[in-house]
Order: C-alpha cells, then structure tokens, then sequence
C-alpha cells in the first residue's frame, strides 16, 4: 500500500495523477491528506480538458468528505488554485466549484453564485445554485439578498414536472429559514409573495410575437447563415425560442427530445430551418406520440413514459411534463400520430437575425472560434 501510494504522489501525467488521487482520497486516511492536496497543487488547471477539470475537482471533494477538513494553510492553497476559475465556461464546473467554494468558506462566492444564476442559460443550472445558496446564513449583502429574492419570484415561471414547484418551495423555506429578523422584517412584501404564489406555470411565458414565420419568409436567404453571425445571439435564441426546455445542446437544456448537440452535423441550414418550422413533416420514430381513442370517445395524444399490466402513462405535453393514466380497458384504438410533440410557431418570437444567428449556432455546434462567426473582409487586389 505504502509504495502504491507514493506512485500516486509523484505522478506526473495529469490523467494518470488524477485518477490515482482520486482512488488515493476515497482509500486513504487523515494523514495522507496534506500529501494529496500538495499533489493537486501541479496539476496545470487551465491546460486541463472539461472531463479532467471535473475529475480534478471531485478529487477535491472526495478529499474533503472523505479526510475531513484541511489545515488552514491547505484550505488557503486550494482557494488559491479554485477561486480563480469562477465562474467559468462550463456550467458543470461551475457546479462543482461552487460546491467546493462554499465547502472551503471562500469570500465572495455568494455575488458570483448570483451572477451564474442570473446569467444561466437553463433552469437546473440556475436551480442547483439556487439550492446551494439557500442553506448559507453568513457572507449576505443587502444587493445579493434583494437579488436572490427577485431569482427566487422569477423562477416561479419556470416549467417543469411535479418536483419542480416542490423544488422551488424547498429553496424558499430553506432561505427563509437563514434570515435574521431584521431581513424577515426588510424582506416581508417578498415573503408575502413567495408564500402566497401560484404553483409554477405549465404553459410557456408570453414573449412577444415577431411574425408568424412561413417558410417562403425565410428560405431564399438561408445562405445569410453561412458567415458574420452573432455567437452569443445564437446561443440566447436557443433558450428564447424554448429549444432547451425539450433538448440538450451541450452541457445546457432536457433529455426529453433529440440532443442537438451535434445536429448540424447531420443536417444542413435548409433541413434545420425545415424542423424547427415544420416540425411534423419528419418526426423521430423515437419520439413518435400515439394518438388514443377511448370508448368514451375522448382521444389522447401523448408518448408512453410508462407502462404496466393495466394502464399506460402518456406525457400529454413536452413542455411542462405533463402526464395521464389512461386504463388499458377504455382505449378503443391506438395509432402512431401524424403530430409531432415539438408545436409549431416556436420561431414565431425570434426576429429574422435571430432565426439565422440560431441556426448558425446549431451549424457550428456551438463553437465561438467557428468560421461562421468571421466576418468576410473585402480582397484587396
């Protein structure tokens, strides 16, 4: 044990390094600690890929679940190292680092766990910071709290499943719960509202209408898509237009739908602006709904999430997860449905430069660096 230990320790390949710590602090004792967190320290952070950052970080935490609390001088020497990244590009390590701040008492966390939530791209990565910050009582400001309480009203829009309003509720009273009197007093009209506020919207937010968006308004200048598009309005246009309250894209958005991570890989600028405007002209057999007709005569639309001897569970709607129980016994007739899950007019909110900078966003994968974001200079002659 004791030679397999001091490989570990004097690793120098980042990925073997990590992975050898990391086993060393789910395996090693107290002592071993001040050793592990001096081996962390050589790791070079900023060179390290997504997936080690992760690894690394969670080395962290085991370290500390698993050994305890770190001298004063190790707690200062991982703040060091950590501080600096947050928050950073990858919400899954803003995650992990947030976790790991708040853990080692960093200053300031709290400002800058707001500053994600308030610049989240999707609702579970603004909810699990909100949850963090909802047990802390110390390192409160007036501004953070005041913005903290608008998050909290805000989010009461959100869409979701049966634990969403339980979620946001359990956030409320635990923050509720870390005020002083002088806040519950300061923050009363916020309280009223939070514990008087209906449960969590299952329709989606009334943006404005743009245009009702045909495929004649928009197809004969799809080449617009191929150069000088907007990085950051196509990665906003994706949450606008409710893309990621049914997809994933990266580390943002649900699994209900087809990840579209890598979609514009497979399908061109014209396909791509064909499935978002007609999205049952090609539908997924995966995600295919049924259409029920009950001996009463009600027909159901929805996709079987569940399934037993005497029943099936549908998910009658994508983008609020809402379900029925239809009983095996009442359906008179079951067919595959001509209907997508994905409703029409989702672009209707975006602009035109909106539509093209998405679609130049699901092109290029969402890699800011991607020749659709240069801007074409003239050839000087």
């Amino acid at each position: 044990p004791n030679q397999w230990r001091e490989r570990a320790l004097r690793e120098t390949s980042p990925t073997a390094s990590i992975a050898a710590l990391l086993a060393l602090a789910r395996l090693g004792h107290t002592q071993d600690q001040s050793d592990l967190l001096a081996a962390m320290d050589r790791l070079p952070l900023h060179e390290l890929s997504r997936e080690q950052l992760l690894d690394a970080l969670r080395v962290w935490q085991l370290s500390l679940i698993r050994q305890g609390s770190p001298s004063a001088a190790d707690r200062q020497r991982i703040l060091a190292r950590l501080d600096p990244l947050y928050p950073h590009t990858s919400s899954y390590a803003n995650r992990e680092l947030c976790r790991l701040l708040i853990a080692l008492n960093a200053p300031n966390v709290i400002p800058r766990a707001i500053e994600v939530i308030q610049n989240a791209l999707s609702q579970e990565d603004a909810i699990f910071h909100g949850q963090l910050l909802s047990h802390l009582t110390d390192g409160w400001t007036l501004e953070t709290r005041t913005a903290f309480f608008d998050w909290m009203l805000a989010a009461r829009t959100y869409q979701g499943g049966k634990l969403l309003p339980e979620t946001l509720n359990n956030i409320r009273d635990d923050t509720i719960a870390t005020l002083t009197d002088e806040e519950r007093e300061h923050f009363a009209s916020q309280i009223e509202q939070l514990t008087t506020a209906e449960e969590v919207a299952a329709v989606l937010p009334q943006l404005a209408l743009v245009r009702k968006w045909a495929w004649e308004d928009l197809e004969p200048r799809l080449t617009d898509t191929r150069h000088g598009r907007s990085w950051q309005q196509g990665q906003a246009a994706l949450a606008k237009a409710s893309c990621l309250r049914c997809h994933r894209f990266g580390e943002q958005g649900t699994f209900t739908g087809p990840d579209l991570t890598n979609v514009g890989r497979r399908f061109d600028e014209r396909a791509l602006l064909e499935s978002m405007l007609i999205p049952s002209k090609v539908i997924d057999e995966k995600y295919r709904v049924g259409t029920y007709v009950l001996k009463s005569g009600k027909v159901v639309n929805g996709r079987p999430v569940g399934v037993n001897a005497t029943s099936i569970t549908l998910q009658v709607d994508p983008l609020s997860s809402e379900t029925v129980i239809v009983q095996r016994g009442e359906i008179e007739e079951s067919s595959p449905s001509s209907l997508s899950p994905m409703p029409e007019g989702l672009l209707n909110v975006l602009t035109e430069t909106e539509i093209f900078d998405l679609i130049a966003f699901l092109k290029s994968g969402g890699d800011p660096e991607a020749d659709v974001y240069r801007v074409e200079t003239a050839t000087q002659n």
